[in-house]
Parts: structure tokens; C-alpha cells; sequence
């Protein structure tokens, strides 16, 4: 059978009981049977509420790479038994906890490897390794190179291009400290694989906290990503979210999760234009404007703001804000 991935949760279809039901009880392939019963999104299901448990455990895992990480501590953080933990946390993200924890670490460091001057000690320590020679070990087996060698090759994020060579044109950029943004989340499932991902996953989103009295005329629209870019980290592994800031202190629920965008400084980025012209600003951030700037990236979250909607405006009007957080070099 072909693997089907739940377009609301993310959660892997295996077998057509996994599937949703539409309102004349044919099967949805899109939606799991947790999320989507009858033509509708339960909010109600035992599995369901898994969801939120896990999503807590991410966002630790994620803000406690440099620490070790306990099994007992996170299955006590999702009050769930430790028996079942691990096989809930495996149906959820499609990984078990000690694929995920080393994957975005060794992800953590390649990617410090390639925008930073940190030595492999300070690497190992931020990234949850106890010395160097451990990082380089785990290292090695996983990316079939030692850090030293992945280091020195040349890659989408070391090779420096002229201005001209992004396909930038129109683009503002300044450096801003910001206050730590509360947001609710959602997020978007196979972002490479399918068109309307992001579609998908605003609306179920906007449904959420429209519900609630959101948006209104202070809501503002993000999206960010709790991985460095697809040269690190896989397509199929991408974890993208969309969110708006939460002005009305949800709480989390279900595939609705609340997480702190980390406040700081940060280089933002003005686009103006279609979305289609991301990848280029992108480009043009990694591969020319850090190149020559006073600016490294500081380990935080990458994040874009919607100041304006496609539905409200043309497309060679949209205007999005790029933030990377950065220190001094």
C-alpha cells in the first residue's frame, strides 16, 4: 500500500483503517481517521489528544539540545506511561526519540559547522555532546563525513555569489531587536510534496482561532522552521509551521500547539513581491549578505511575517519580513 501522510497532523497512514471518512462515508486520503471523522475535524479523539503532548515534547527537545535528554523526562512532560511513549512518539513524528534527538542535533551542529567560526568543542557543547570526539564519532556515522571535511566542502551555504547572481532586485534590510512573540501553530505537513500544503494548513488553523474571537485587527501571520535549510535537512523532514500570535492566550490542543518565538536581534528583510521569490531572498541572505556583513546567525528560530495577505493584494505587492537571528561576528 502506498504511504499516505495525514494533511492536518502529519501522523503516516498505513493501512486504510487509518484513513478519514467524508460525509458519505467514502475514505479520505488525505486526513486520519483521528483528525477528520464524517466530513469533519474531531477535536475530541484519545489519539487525537496525543498530538498536544507530543508537540510539548518537541518544543523541549528543541529548546534543550545542549542538556541531556532524559526518556523519563520527556514521557513525564506528556504524562504518558513510558511504556506507551515511545510508540506514540514514533506514530506522531515517524522517527522514535533517539532518531529525532540525534538527528536535529547532528543537523544543529552541521549547520553550525557551515555559517559559524566555532570550533568543534564549542559546537559539541551546544549541541549536546559531551566532547568533541563524541560529536566527530556521531557525526561521521550519520553524514558518512567527518565535521572537519564537511567543514571545508563546498556547499549552497559556503559558496559566496555576486549580488547579481540572487535574483534579488527590490529588498530592505535592517537590524532589529524584538520582544519574545507567543504564538499558535499548526503545522504544515509534506510542505515539498504537495501545492496547496500551506493552503491546507492555514485554513485549518484560521478555522481554530477564528472559533476563538482571531483574528482581528491586531493579529499578526507568521510562519517559521524548527530546521536548517533542505541541504541539511531532508524535504520529507522539514517541519514548517504556520501561526499568528497569541494575543488571547490559547492553549494548546491537539495539532494546535503555543510556542515563544525567541526575542533578540535579528537581520530583517523587507521582500516585495510574489512568494515564489523566496528561495532567491534566501540565497541572497546565506550566500551574499552574510558573506559581507558584521553578522554570524545565532542560534534561534528562522521566521517570516505577512504584513499583507494574497487576498487582499496583488502579488507584486505582498510584502513579507524575513528574520534571522544574528550576533556580531
Amino acid at each position: 500500500m502506498e504511504e499516505h501522510i495525514c494533511q492536518s497532523c502529519g501522523m503516516t497512514m498505513a493501512a486504510i483503517q487509518h484513513f478519514g471518512t467524508n460525509k458519505d462515508h467514502s475514505l479520505n486520503k488525505d486526513y486520519c481517521s483521528y483528525c477528520y471523522q464524517n466530513g469533519e475535524f474531531t477535536e475530541e479523539s484519545t489519539a487525537y489528544s496525543y498530538l498536544k503532548p507530543v508537540n510539548q515534547v518537541v518544543d523541549y527537545i528543541q529548546s534543550n539540545l545542549q542538556e541531556k535528554i532524559e526518556l523519563t523526562t520527556l514521557a513525564n512532560l506528556a504524562n504518558i506511561s513510558h511504556f506507551h511513549f515511545h510508540r506514540i512518539f514514533k506514530s506522531v513524528m515517524n522517527e522514535n526519540v533517539g532518531e529525532y534527538v540525534q538527528r536535529v542535533r547532528l543537523e544543529r551542529a552541521a549547520f553550525k559547522l557551515q555559517t559559524t567560526n566555532m570550533n568543534l568543542t564549542e559546537i559539541a557543547e551546544q549541541v549536546g555532546y559531551q566532547t568533541q570526539f563524541a560529536l566527530s564519532k556521531a557525526f561521521k556515522k550519520y553524514f558518512n563525513i567527518s565535521p572537519s571535511t564537511y567543514r571545508n566542502m563546498p556547499t549552497d551555504l559556503t559558496i559566496p555569489v555576486r549580488r547579481e547572481e540572487c535574483g534579488i532586485s527590490d529588498i530592505r534590510q535592517d537590524i532589529r531587536v524584538i520582544e519574545p512573540v507567543e504564538v499558535v501553530y499548526i503545522q504544515v505537513a509534506n510542505p515539498y510534496k504537495y501545492i496547496d500544503a500551506f493552503t491546507k494548513a492555514w485554513d485549518r488553523l484560521l478555522k481554530y482561532v477564528r472559533k476563538r474571537g482571531i483574528p482581528d485587527g491586531e493579529t499578526e501571520y507568521f510562519t517559521f522552521s524548527r530546521d536548517v535549510p533542505t541541504i541539511i535537512t531532508s524535504p520529507e523532514q522539514q517541519r514548517i509551521f504556520v501561526c499568528v500570535n497569541n494575543s488571547d492566550h490559547l492553549e494548546p490542543s491537539g495539532t494546535i500547539g503555543v510556542q515563544t518565538i525567541e526575542g533578540g536581534e535579528y537581520a530583517v528583510f523587507t521582500m516585495y513581491g510574489a512568494y515564489r521569490q523566496l528561495p532567491d531572498v534566501y540565497t541572497y541572505i546565506y550566500r551574499y549578505w552574510l558573506f559581507n556583513s558584521d553578522y554570524q546567525i545565532r542560534d534561534s528560530m528562522v521566521f517570516e511575517k505577512y504584513l499583507n495577505s494574497p487576498d487582499e493584494v496583488e502579488e507584486d505587492k505582498l510584502m513579507t519580513e524575513i528574520y534571522i537571528p544574528v550576533s556580531k561576528k
